[in-house]
């Protein structure tokens, strides 16, 4: 990430969890503003900042020093003095000791605004964009909003299962019965599968010692069926668990994924189908990428396909998971090509275009640093349209360059981003033919840190190609 003398997201982390826990003596604080995950901006008495968990903007009381870093500290609230008007009480009994929300004190109009100035403050900190970042697009759920489910399975003390989430920047499972960010079926497969390792003899997984066991228990809910699956260090027969699951879900498939590995990687290469419930026509692989929230993404694949105008244009949606925008591109496009590296998106990529009769529809097997590249090559004349979607890394940028040496081709660029620091590195990057015309958030991640980006750019100084 390009930023100034600020410690990137990840970096600030691993610096805290490697830094001794001490407590220092309290003093006053009063916060100002939100750091880049929702926490609290204070100064100690010497001026150093100290970021503080739960403290809100306007709110005054005293804070002590948890760890201290050589740039920075780590705080928490002892006493709360005033209060602001925008704190709630989090629903949720597990918010401060589950890794998994951070805003859930944050009344919902606050954290809209505390998004769209987090993408707003970014682009103009890392690349010197002063863009009019547009009010964030809201989702209609701001709970059980989550169409995925994701959680680690481990042992505890006692050898019996833990479902539930880390505790931040640790290997510990907190247990969760039910998570208010997924829908209400999440406590009745949670339950379910509790019982089954249970009563099973299948064991949790345990960081220590042999391999073996449940790791890691995944689901995600895709028109009306519940695809499940068990990630277990070796295989496992699982009869006996998609039983339980057939008597409780109308529809549902369910899968075991292999993976004996020591890294924190979810899912191994092998997938075994269980079985399923109904027909497999639509089904979709556990494995492909799919956006989290279905009523916002909706909104914002909309939003980016008019943005695009794919009408008498080539367009290339780089890093496309299972096709779902390439789709709607090639409604109207010329020809819509789809790069995507993962195999199994690419399968229902493949499997979309067929279901559609997109003839137009071109789904490629590849790293987007690979086929961009030719794919421009190969349409030399063309109006070409990129819609570029990369993970939380940002583009390679082999493939901006890419793109910035066939620009006399390329009026329009359209950037979809969950990451707003890796969002602001590539704008920059591009800023060098193009003129950034549009930025608007879009709140996927509802009570998280996590904002969604889409960004329009138009085509300013076409760079001569090299």
């Amino acid at each position: 990430m390009r930023e100034k003398k600020t410690t990137p997201k990840r970096g600030r982390q691993e610096a805290e969890a490697a830094a001794p826990a001490k407590k220092r003596p309290a003093y006053p604080a009063y916060c100002r503003e939100l750091g880049t995950n929702g926490e609290g901006i204070v100064k100690n008495p010497v001026g150093k900042t100290v970021f503080v968990k739960y403290l809100l903007p306007g709110e005054r009381g005293t804070v002590a020093a948890v760890k201290e870093l050589k740039s920075y500290d780590i705080g928490r609230v002892e006493t709360l003095e005033t209060a602001s008007l925008s704190r709630v009480e989090p629903p949720c009994p597990v918010f401060k000791s589950c890794g998994g929300c951070q805003l859930q004190h944050m009344d919902y109009a606050a954290e809209a605004a505390f998004k769209r100035e987090l993408v707003e403050k970014t682009l103009f900190k890392v690349a010197g964009l002063a863009a009019a970042v547009r009010p964030l697009v809201l989702s209609p759920l701001a709970y059980r909003y989550r169409n995925k489910l994701s959680m680690p399975i481990r042992a505890g003390r006692d050898g019996a299962p833990v479902i539930g989430f880390f505790r931040e920047r640790t290997h510990e499972v907190v247990p969760v019965e039910d998570c208010l960010l997924q829908p209400e079926w999440n406590r009745t497969l949670i339950a379910l599968t509790r019982r089954y390792l249970t009563e099973s003899g299948c064991p949790a997984y345990a960081e220590t010692g042999a391999r073996a066991g449940a790791r890691h228990l995944v689901a995600r809910e895709a028109a009306g069926r519940l695809t499940v699956t068990l990630v277990t260090a070796a295989p496992e027969r699982l009869d006996g668990y998609f039983a339980l699951l057939r008597g409780a879900f109308p529809a549902v498939s369910l899968y075991n994924n292999v993976n004996d590995t020591e890294n924190n990687v979810i899912f191994g290469r092998d997938f075994r189908l269980i079985g399923e419930t109904g027909t497999l026509a639509d089904e979709l692989h556990p494995a492909a990428f799919y956006q989290v929230n279905d009523s916002v993404s909706r909104r914002l694949y909309r939003d980016a396909v008019k943005l695009a105008d794919p009408k008498d244009a080539v367009v290339v949606d780089a890093y496309s998971g299972g096709g779902l925008m390439t789709a709607m591109l090639a409604k109207s496009a010329l020809r819509a090509y789809g790069v995507e590296i993962d195999p199994a998106a690419h399968a229902d990529a493949l499997r979309l275009k067929a279901r559609e009769r997109l003839d137009n529809m071109t789904p490629i097997l590849g790293d987007c640093r690979d086929a961009l590249p030719k794919i421009l090559q190969n349409e030399a004349g063309a109006r070409i349209v990129p819609v570029l979607d990369p993970p939380r890394k940002g583009c390679d940028a082999a493939v901006l360059h890419a793109v910035l040496r066939r620009s006399a081709d390329i009026p329009r660029i359209v950037y979809i981003s969950c990451n707003p620091a890796t969002l602001a590195r590539d704008l920059g990057i591009l800023s060098a033919a193009y003129r950034l015309t549009l930025v608007r958030p879009y709140d996927m991640f509802p009570k998280t840190a996590n904002v969604e980006t889409l960004a329009a750019l138009t085509l300013s100084r076409p760079l001569s190609p090299k």
